[in-house]
Order: structure tokens, then C-alpha cells, then sequence
């Protein structure tokens, strides 16, 4: 599956032997988010970009590269679950992915952050895999702390070096707007209304984390597949894994006819 403006692509088709060798776990950390686009044969102009390339790339394109594997496994849409901050019921939605693709696709046309800091002008860049860990080795003493100094470390400097700064509480608030549009998937926000109360409000998802739980669903999928056939035909998990997928949903549909008859 490949970008059509950046050149991007994932090279390995899912629904196979390789869904299943991914340990998907909950939250997704760096390292993990890397070995699954390395995994998947990520490339950029054809060329296979390896695990230092892949951590380097900004977080909001890795999520991206993420979501193209979701839409890969025959996902067109992020299934999601909430709950309303009114109501409290769980309300299911539907996110569609090239949606999500188009907006960070978007965002990319603009490179840095313009940000005003004591009447002076500085850039912010995009955190990167890279930046994330780095940040893992940090000691913050709170979510503040750390959100700080995250966020001092992408201040672009003239000479294009990283550089602190102080940021009082309402410069805070003013680059946190404005990391919305600046990063989308990172900071991605929707204002969703309840079909039980219609009741509106704004939510905050976690990308990394819905496509991580879309991830795990369709290897699970699979893994039910597996079980079911070599329960039937007694096939070896290798032989079941190489069939292409439609030859697999066929002698599944053949299965559930039985069991109707």
C-alpha cells in the first residue's frame, strides 16, 4: 500500500504467518511500534527503510504507517468504542482511514511550528521515534514537567539546534491548540454526539493506541481461522497461514454450512 504524495509504502500483505509473529501489547512502546514497521517492510521510494530509519521518522508519520497496516489487514474503518461524558452510555463509531492518511498528508505540506516565546520567534518541529526515546530516560517529577521538556526539546533554534526556554502556563496552552492542526495524529481530537442524549462534546484519542487494538482484533481473527480449520482438516498452522485469505474464508463459510445443516 502505497502514499501517492509521499512516496511512503508498506511492501508485506497481512493475513499471514507474519500477522501472527507480532506480540501486540498494550500500550505500544517505541521499540514496539518499529519492530512492527520493520516487520512490515516499510519503504520509502521502493527502498526498505531499516529500524534506525523507521525511529527516526516523526510519530505522527509512524502512526500514519500504522494506520496504512490497519487499512492493509482489510480495515477500512478504526472501529472505536466510547463512553459519553454526558450520558455515560458506549457509544460505536466508525472512523474512515483515508480520512485520517489525507489529514496528516495535509499537515506534512507545513514543516515546522511558528511559536512566539518572550516577543521572540522560534519553530517547533515534530517529535520523532527518536525523541521518544530519549524521553523514556528522563526522571520527570510530573505530566508537567515532562510535557515542558518535551516540548523544549523540539524549539528550533536560528542556527537549528534545540534550545530551552521557560514557557509560562499560557504559552503552554497556546502551543497545545495549535499542535492540533500541527500534528494531527498525535494530538487528534473529534467532537463526537451522543445518539442517545445528543449531548456534543470534544474527545482526545489515542491513535497509536486504536490502531494497537485494531492490530490485536485482526490477529485475533486469525488466530480463530487457524483453530477452526485445523480442527477440521487437521492442516498445520504453516499450511493454513500460506493459503491466501479468500481460500481460508471459503473452507470457513464451509464449515459454518455444516453446522446450519
Amino acid at each position: 500500500m502505497r502514499g501517492a504524495m509521499d512516496g511512503f509504502g508498506i511492501r508485506s500483505p497481512a493475513g499471514g504467518a507474519m500477522d501472527l509473529d507480532l506480540r501486540l501489547e498494550s500500550p505500544l512502546s517505541p521499540q514496539m511500534v518499529t519492530q512492527i514497521l520493520q516487520k512490515y517492510g516499510v519503504e520509502l521510494d521502493g527502498k526498505l527503510i531499516d529500524s534506525e530509519g523507521l525511529t527516526a521518522l516523526t510519530v505522527g508519520k509512524r502512526i500514519e504507517l500504522l494506520l496504512r497496516i490497519v487499512s492493509a489487514s482489510g480495515g477500512e474503518n478504526l472501529l472505536l468504542s466510547l463512553c459519553c461524558h454526558a450520558c455515560g452510555e458506549t457509544m460505536e463509531l466508525e472512523i474512515a482511514l483515508n480520512e485520517l492518511l489525507e489529514m496528516q498528508l495535509e499537515a506534512e505540506q507545513i514543516s515546522s511550528l511558528t511559536m512566539e516565546i518572550d516577543d521572540r520567534e522560534f519553530h517547533l518541529r515534530r517529535p520523532t521515534g527518536t525523541d521518544q526515546l530519549i524521553w523514556q530516560t528522563f526522571p520527570f517529577a510530573d505530566q508537567r514537567e515532562a510535557y515542558l521538556a518535551m516540548l523544549n526539546s523540539l524549539i528550533i533554534a536560528d542556527d537549528g539546534e534545540s534550545e530551552a526556554h521557560e514557557i509560562n502556563d499560557q504559552t503552554l496552552e497556546e502551543v497545545s491548540e495549535s499542535l492540533g492542526s500541527f500534528d494531527p495524529l498525535v494530538n487528534f481530537e473529534m467532537q463526537i454526539c451522543c445518539p442517545y442524549c445528543q449531548g456534543s462534546s470534544n474527545y482526545a484519542l489515542d491513535l497509536l493506541e486504536v490502531a494497537a487494538t485494531q492490530l490485536q482484533r485482526k490477529q485475533m481473527q486469525l488466530m480463530q481461522a487457524v483453530h477452526r480449520l485445523a480442527q477440521r482438516y487437521h492442516w498445520s498452522e504453516t499450511e493454513i497461514l500460506a493459503m491466501p485469505d479468500w481460500r481460508r474464508k471459503r473452507y470457513l463459510r464451509l464449515i459454518d454450512q455444516e453446522i446450519v445443516s
